[in-house]
Order: C-alpha cells, then structure tokens, then sequence
C-alpha cells in the first residue's frame, strides 16, 4: 500500500503549467498524508483499498502567499487531489486517477 511512501509531483493531466517547476510532494504515513505544494504545507486523512480506491478526507493547508503561477499550481493540485479516486503503484512511479480511471496525478518516488 502507500503507507510510507514518498512521492514528488512530475506530470498533472489539466495545465499548461510545468508540474516540476514547483516541488509539489506526498509523504503518506499509515492514515494520513502531507506534503509541500509549492508555497505552503498541507496535509490530511487518505484513504485506500486493495482493489486500487483512493480519497482524501478533508485537506487543511498552511496560508502563506506566493506569486500567482505558484498559487495557481498550489490550487490545480489540491483540486486534482481531491478529485482522485484511484491509485496505481509501481516500484517508481505513483498515478492518481479520476473516477473514469483518467490520470490527474502523477509521482515519482523520491
């Protein structure tokens, strides 16, 4: 399962925005996951199945600014995390997937 990975951010499916260029992360311990979205810290509950499901509780981020394609990048990926429904693991790679199985998020282990 996820429990103890270490994940950073290198593609999304829905911006003309580099992924790489803001050193968005995912550190998933037992039930909770956090990480660094750019400018800020966030962090919450996550939840996953044997079949390959996944969610997010509710998310709570620290507030501090940034210049605007940070904040912009900061929200696409909130946005996105909250939206995944799947998982797909392999020894390097972490895919979060929409309901439809699209592809919104995908990590590379660090």
């Amino acid at each position: 399962m996820l429990a103890g990975t270490r994940w950073r951010l290198t593609a999304w499916s829905v911006s003309a925005l580099n992924a790489t260029g803001y050193a968005i992360t995912a550190d998933f311990g037992e039930a909770d996951m956090s990480g660094r979205v750019g400018v800020n810290t966030y962090g919450g509950p996550y939840t996953v199945t044997n079949a390959g499901g996944f969610s997010v509780g509710t998310l709570h981020a620290t507030a501090m600014s940034g210049s605007d394609d940070a904040m912009r990048a900061e929200s696409l990926y909130l946005d996105l995390l909250r939206q995944a429904r799947r998982y797909l693991m392999t020894s390097t790679t972490l895919t979060l997937r929409n309901a439809a199985n699209q592809d919104l998020l995908i990590f590379q282990v660090r």
